[in-house]
């Protein structure tokens, strides 16, 4: 399908001059993959793999977190930038869930991000032919201050399933922001609701901005790639046991099962990961 040009709409913030190879500014990070395998989810292609040393993450979002924690982002930033722009800082990341990764931070106190952040990543995204992905808190988010994960990595989960146009009045857009962007969604047997923008990165970050601040639940996911940008909204269940025993986040939508315990690893089904999707998304109203 071709990609739309957005040229209509308020004229979108200039985007900064973002590195043209961001992993080349880290040092590989070694996965410590225990194990992996592949399987299909509602007709389309996923990935499981089994990520034990994950479990050394601060604050793993476990539903037994305390209700204050050290200022983490702070340290992390003080310690491990390489990269910043006008709102934006770049670090790698310690836990990484596949190769080629780092994180793009706010550089203010913020738990969502702003458009100048969404640009920055939807520009190296495109230029990286890579991934991005926001967990927010309640959607796996395990630190507060808003960070996008940005993976030098694809698949096809996505591109796989069934998908549609729609049009703004559907999800309460505004037609004057959307130009010429085009809207999607995926559909049935998809069961969550997931609304993809497709066009030119700094109108994506525009049209994406303006969802999440009209989205009526309180926790989302973003998903980044082959130039559509894809946000979903939560339900109120973050960990959807006894389908998936931890918090399922950006990743596992993307299509990459991370499992931090290799025996839920070892027994994880076809059937739990769809069931784990169903309760974890809202469906379309």
């Amino acid at each position: 399908m071709a990609t739309a040009i957005c040229h209509k709409g308020p004229p979108a913030l200039p985007i900064p001059d973002t590195p043209r190879d961001p992993f080349a500014l880290v040092p590989p990070r070694p996965l410590n993959l225990a194990g992996g395998r592949t399987a299909t989810v509602f007709g389309a292609p996923v990935e499981l793999v089994c990520l034990p040393g994950r479990l050394k993450r601060g604050s793993v979002p476990d539903g037994e977190r305390p209700g204050f924690l050290p200022d983490r982002a702070a340290r992390i930033l003080r310690e491990e930038e390489v990269w910043r722009a006008p709102g934006v800082a770049m670090t790698g990341n310690a836990f990484p869930f596949t190769d080629r990764q780092v994180i793009l931070w706010a550089t203010e106190q913020r738990r969502e991000p702003s458009v100048e952040m969404l640009q920055a990543a939807y520009a190296i995204e495109d230029e990286v032919a890579g991934t991005t992905i926001v967990n927010s808190i309640g959607a796996a988010g395990s630190i507060t201050r808003s960070h996008i994960h940005l993976l030098g990595a694809n698949n096809q989960f996505f591109q796989a399933l069934p998908q549609s146009r729609i049009s703004p009045d559907q999800i309460q857009l505004d037609p004057e922001l959307l130009g010429s962007c085009e809207l999607w969604r995926l559909d049935p047997p998809f069961p969550m609701t997931a609304v993809g923008v497709r066009g030119l990165p700094a109108d994506r970050a525009r049209i994406i901005y303006q969802l999440i601040e009209s989205r009526s639940t309180a926790s989302f996911n973003l998903i980044g790639s082959h130039l559509t940008s894809w946000l979903v909204p939560r339900s109120p269940v973050e960990t959807p046991v006894p389908h998936f025993p931890q918090a399922l986040g950006g990743a596992e939508i993307w299509g990459r099962w991370c499992y931090s315990d290799p025996d839920a690893f070892e027994r994880a089904t076809e059937t739990d990961l769809e069931s784990a999707l169903g309760l974890a998304g809202i469906p379309w109203s």
